[in-house]
């Protein structure tokens, strides 16, 4: 999802950097056409605002693909995503849920002693309980409250 939002900003942004010269060659061009005369002058403005315009086409264009692409993206992490989540026992089904509305991440990697949803590192008593605690056993980040997945399960 961080990619996505990524790239979607990026063509955002892009999009905007297109408008802003394509105000820019507006204004040159008005100031070309309120000087009467030199025609050359306002060709080449015309020519400049011609070329803004198709870039700021070819941006839209670009946006719109990246748009559709994350859309179809979303839907498919979306299916997995519920795929999976009917593959999990009810209890855990719900613990996990509760954990995802609270974080906006019901289960993460505890990656030697970092929870990787809140990238606190835990301390060394609740570690020594996340470790010890059997393996089919839930356990939760003392911070965050969010599952764990111990790298060795």
């Amino acid at each position: 999802r961080r990619d996505l939002r990524h790239d979607l900003t990026v063509a955002e942004r892009r999009l905007g950097e297109v408008e802003e010269a394509m105000e820019r060659e507006e204004r040159l061009l008005a100031a070309f056409i309120s000087t009467d005369g030199e025609p050359d002058k306002v060709t080449a403005a015309v020519v400049a605002l011609e070329t803004a315009v198709a870039e700021r086409d070819r941006a839209r264009d670009v946006e719109k693909a990246v748009l559709a692409d994350i859309d179809r993206q979303l839907e498919d992490l979306a299916a997995a995503s519920s795929a999976l989540r009917d593959r999990l026992p009810q209890d855990v089904r719900a613990r996990y849920e509760e954990a995802e509305r609270s974080t906006g991440a019901g289960a993460a990697l505890l990656a030697g002693n970092l929870c990787r949803s809140c990238f606190m590192s835990l301390d060394p008593q609740s570690l020594a309980r996340i470790i010890a605690a059997p393996q089919d056993q839930l356990v939760t980040c003392p911070e965050c409250d969010c599952l764990l997945i111990r790298e060795d399960s």
